[in-house]
């Protein structure tokens, strides 16, 4: 294993807070775990930092426990940033990036030109070469986000753990810090682990997601596969905050009436995974059997670079046809799912 927690058990007294958990992190990819509060996120991360013990299983770095590492050689390889950050009020944002570079620095010696020069390549890399000089206390949320970032990156590790990064920031300086996580892991090829308890930070950035509740992870996977075809109620749940659609579907009592449905009308749901998104389906099989179809929403998003749409749709006509149409329509990259049938 590269990195990641393996049978993980913690209690707080006689309370088991982690249940035989595990997490797996390829190298290079950005993973998110997602939980409601008190799920037991931060107690996981808690025993990357050693602030928490388990009382069983262990954490993975390289095929090797982290408890086998030194404090400065870990720091060196996995960099933590927490939810809630706590500096010197009077500090600039190039003295906050600088202690970045303690993980390396020797008794009696200050920084070296090569410490100077990583510096300037995390605060380039961030943006804020023009706000070295700056205050901390008087940027924006999304700036002084990237300031601490840039703190991490100047450490040069391995792997990234940010936990809620997004936290406490406008729906702007959100997208602004996302999209820097996953210029980080494009460019400089850092693995990612991000905690939240928001999909749309899932959707945004990850590669893999685990779902947490009650301690364990219910559910693990590429995102793509785990958004096309959720298997359990709280990733449903979860999905369904930032899905047009799912929201379609709850409301879906109040809709029958004002949809004006006639008897033997279907309301029906396609999803279209991949390459099969672009087909113009409806309009052919409107033409090939003969029935009427009107979309009643629809959507398609991008999962790491794949394509997932989303259909609701009203169908009408003669019972057989309409049979045979979702007959045709039911394969492998395209779904049907008959959520009303009029009677």
């Amino acid at each position: 294993m590269y990195f990641g927690f393996r049978n993980l058990s913690v209690s707080y007294g006689k309370k088991e807070v982690l249940r035989s958990l595990d997490v797996d992190v390829p190298r290079g990819k950005v993973v998110t775990v997602i939980g409601q509060n008190g799920c037991g996120k931060s107690t996981m991360l808690k025993t990357v930092s050693k602030a928490v013990t388990p009382k069983r299983g262990e954490v993975v770095f390289c095929d090797r426990r982290l408890g086998e590492y030194a404090p400065k050689k870990l720091a060196q390889q996995i960099a933590y940033l927490s939810q809630v950050h706590e500096s010197p009020p009077d500090i600039d944002v190039r003295t906050l990036v600088s202690y970045g570079r303690y993980p390396y620095s020797k008794f009696g010696r200050g920084l070296t030109q090569a410490d100077a020069d990583i510096i300037d390549r995390a605060l380039a890399l961030t943006g804020l070469t023009a706000l070295q000089d700056r205050i901390l206390s008087t940027l924006s949320g999304g700036e002084r986000q990237r300031a601490w970032i840039a703190m991490t990156i100047a450490q040069e590790p391995e792997i990234l753990i940010l936990d809620e990064p997004t936290t406490y920031l406008d729906v702007s300086y959100q997208v602004e810090v996302l999209e820097l996580v996953k210029k980080l892991n494009r460019e400089l090829g850092i693995t990612v682990v991000v905690i939240t308890h928001e999909m749309a930070v899932v959707k945004q950035i990850c590669n893999r997601v685990a779902v947490m509740e009650n301690g364990r992870v219910v559910e693990e996977g590429e995102i793509f596969s785990v958004f096309s075809n959720p298997q359990m109620p709280i990733t449903r749940r979860f999905i369904a905050t930032t899905d047009g659609v799912a929201r379609v579907k709850d409301q879906m009592s109040e809709l029958i009436a004002p949809l004006g449905l006639k008897h033997g009308d279907l309301v029906v749901q396609f999803s279209f995974q991949g390459s099969s998104a672009g087909q113009a389906l409806v309009s052919y099989l409107s033409r090939t059997y003969g029935i009427d179809i009107s979309i009643i929403y629809g959507n398609v998003e991008m999962l790491d670079g794949k394509p997932l749409g989303k259909l609701i749709t009203v169908f009408r006509g003669n019972p057989g046809d309409i049979d045979a149409a979702l007959a045709h329509i039911d394969g492998e990259h395209v779904r049907a799912e008959v959520l009303h049938h009029a009677e």
